[in-house]
């Protein structure tokens, strides 16, 4: 099974992703985490990562 859930920050997105996952015993994948760890791998913050342009979309 493959959900999306999005959502502004802030607004429970993370939270109700977590029930789920535990509700149907599913793996959940953060975005948000995997960005912050990609960015954390190339030493850059957030902000930075976040600029950088998108090959596909070029």
């Amino acid at each position: 099974m493959l959900l999306t859930i999005s959502g502004l920050p802030g607004s429970g997105t993370t939270t109700v992703s977590r029930i789920l996952a535990s509700h149907y015993d599913i793996e959940m994948i953060s975005a948000g985490d995997v960005f912050r760890n990609l960015a954390k791998e190339h030493s850059m913050s957030l902000g930075e990562f976040g600029n950088l342009p998108n090959p596909i979309l070029q």
